[in-house]
């Protein structure tokens, strides 16, 4: 089978969708697919890409797993939501030239960017083959809830992703109750669910830090965007107080310099540090008593679940996490840790000080949370999982 990905974001980057598609790409190949990708230069988070690369038209190298690697280019410097729509638009509008003559016998075209919807059903169309569609987010949901800029722009762009899932011939969400939601909205639509996940083997088993006296370490490890809330969290950090609670955010996004000022007008000492990977994003794991794991009270929000989630259930990490839906639900049967109500800092401090006053809730994570992920979103499965879907739509041979 020769698959065809449009994708706004691919490894050299790090990030959520990246990591999805190292796990499946690697699998897919090994076991004999034959995979294109079409994507921008790497350009993400700092939106800046390599030396020369966006001068660059059109590049095509072979990935590390012998994936053929179609790149497109890419508006640099793309903060803003207007701009980043423009780098979106672009790489969609570059990749149908960069992809229309190469071989392929179905399309999956993942989002966000949501334009690539629409590159991805017009290579489909002209090529003849089916058009799945992979939503890692609740869209449009999301455009109606994110307090973005621009209303007529995400009403019009609510209407484009509709139009794309209805003209679909399958659905893949990350989310299973996202998966209901658009089953009832879609119902001549086949939706499946492939979740996000981790390759179990790769994490490694975490100890924590020692339960000294002190303050509980807490920690966030992310993206710092509107969707995480995560003035709440510092909230939480100030209602607790020093003596409780000492918080590190790592990472960036563009609510970074809005949340330096947040803990300064609180007075609150939080330590902010640059994004990290690899062995450095294990021992900050490994530095800390319970990580954060926030997003906001956004009903969307109820069908969509935090992926790095995956890499401290693995890891066997302590969760305060502040999710509602299928995520609550997720951490509570792994066993990972405790889960209060999105946008509620009081009900996070009122835990923290629980935590902080009798030590041994802050135990070690049980192995249970290990065996949750390998059981449940190990990607050796999930990847497997995700090529039946794509064989059976390809020999179904439905186009619209």
């Amino acid at each position: 089978m020769k698959l065809l990905l449009v994708t706004h974001f691919y490894p050299p980057e790090i990030g959520a969708p990246q990591r999805r598609w190292e796990g499946f790409v690697g699998h897919w190949t090994r076991s004999g697919m034959d995979v294109t990708v079409v994507c921008p230069l790497p350009h993400y988070p700092d939106g800046k890409g390599r030396p020369g690369s966006v001068r660059a038209h059109v590049r095509t190298q072979t990935g590390r797993f012998g994936e053929r690697i179609v790149r497109v280019p890419f508006v640099p410097n793309a903060k803003s939501a207007a701009a980043k729509l423009a780098d979106h638009s672009l790489a969609a509008l570059a990749s149908i030239p960069a992809a229309a003559l190469r071989p392929f016998d179905v399309v999956l075209t993942s989002a966000p960017g949501l334009p690539g919807l629409v590159a991805g059903e017009i290579l489909a169309r002209m090529r003849h083959v089916p058009h799945v569609v992979e939503m890692r987010d609740a869209w449009p949901d999301l455009l109606d809830q994110a307090e973005l800029p621009g209303g007529r722009a995400a009403r019009g762009m609510a209407r484009v992703v509709t139009r794309a899932q209805s003209r679909a011939d399958r659905i893949v969400t990350v989310s299973a109750a996202f998966a209901d939601v658009l089953r009832d909205r879609h119902p001549a639509v086949p939706v499946d669910h492939v979740s996000n996940g981790i390759t179990v083997d790769n994490v490694p088993e975490i100890e924590g830090s020692p339960l000294d006296e002190g303050p509980i370490k807490a920690l966030y490890l992310g993206t710092m965007g509107v969707s995480q809330g995560l003035h709440h969290v510092i909230d939480a950090a100030s209602i607790a107080g020093s003596d409780v609670v000492s918080l590190t955010m790592i990472g960036g996004g563009n609510q970074t310099e809005p949340l330096r000022r947040h803990a300064a007008e609180l007075g609150v000492p939080v330590t902010f540090r640059p994004q990290v990977s690899g062995e450095e994003l294990w021992a900050a794991y490994a530095g800390t008593d319970t990580v954060a794991v926030p997003l906001r009270a956004w009903p969307a929000f109820d069908y969509t679940v935090p992926s790095k989630l995956y890499e401290i259930f693995a890891a066997g990490i302590h969760v305060s996490a502040m999710l509602s839906g299928e995520a609550r639900e997720m951490v509570h049967d792994s066993q990972s840790g405790f889960c209060v109500p999105p946008e509620q800092p009081a009900a996070l401090a009122a835990k923290w000080t629980q935590m902080h006053d009798s030590r041994t809730l802050l135990g070690q994570v049980p192995g249970a949370s290990r065996d949750w992920v390998r059981r449940h979103a190990d990607y050796e499965v999930l990847a497997d999982r995700y090529a039946s879907i794509l064989r059976e739509t390809v020999d179904k041979g439905k186009t619209r």
